[in-house]
């Protein structure tokens, strides 16, 4: 979950995986919806075991928002699973112009339009593994985590003269389905704080790496 801010190089080819850095400062106030939840005999140390967490701060990652729930593992040890869910921003639309860019007498320059009416710019999914070194969402931590990015666009064909500007639909297009994986490592720091401890400030930076998975289909419209 390289949440809030992220910078992520992308892979050009289809399933080409390249080792990247993405180093991103995370400073943002998280609401946490669910208060500590009391256990037996639990007397000063702090006993939350789940909480829910927004972050607005994700367009940079091409999402509206994220929603987080964090479950903290207390029979194990100092650690925390989580899961985060965000509608998708924008569909994913790379045109494949392997066989149309130029064509064979270079008359005809041909590029992609996203037809947004069959367009969805799908969600993601985020999960994620911490180890806190101190108390359970309290202190320094080091994790490990994942973004599997879903987006299914449609292409419509566009074909410029060579001598002119204009470009005119040919009537043909693409379904494309991209999967976008993002997988690493990170440090970060959270802290508990206010009136029953309702709020979280959560701020870290990562590594990792990403891969794009691109799926084309080829129609022609019948209108």
């Amino acid at each position: 979950m390289d949440s809030l801010f992220a910078v992520l190089f992308n892979i050009s080819d289809t399933m080409k995986k390249q080792f990247l850095w993405a180093l991103a400062m995370l400073l943002s106030a998280w609401m946490q919806a669910q208060g500590p939840v009391a256990e037996p005999n639990a007397s000063n140390e702090r006993s939350t075991t789940f909480v829910l967490k927004v972050s607005p701060m994700t367009l940079l990652r091409n999402m509206w928002f994220t929603g987080y729930g964090e479950y903290a593992l207390h029979d194990l040890g100092k650690y925390t699973v989580s899961l985060g869910l965000s509608p998708n921003l924008l569909p994913k639309a790379e045109g494949d112009l392997t066989d149309k860019q130029p064509n064979a007498d270079s008359t005809f320059f041909y590029d992609f339009d996203l037809d947004e009416g069959h367009s969805k710019p799908g969600f993601s999914i985020d999960p994620e593994f911490r180890m806190y070194t101190d108390e359970v969402f309290d202190g320094f931590y080091v994790g490990v985590y994942s973004s599997q990015r879903f987006s299914s666009a449609r292409l419509l064909e566009m074909a410029t003269p060579a001598n002119d500007s204009l470009a005119t639909a040919t009537g043909g297009y693409q379904e494309l389905k991209t999967h976008i994986g993002v997988y690493g490592l990170q440090l970060g720091f959270e802290k508990l704080f206010g009136g029953r401890d309702r709020f979280v400030f959560d701020a870290y930076f990562g590594i990792g790496y990403k891969y794009t998975d691109r799926m084309y289909a080829k129609g022609r419209s019948e209108e």
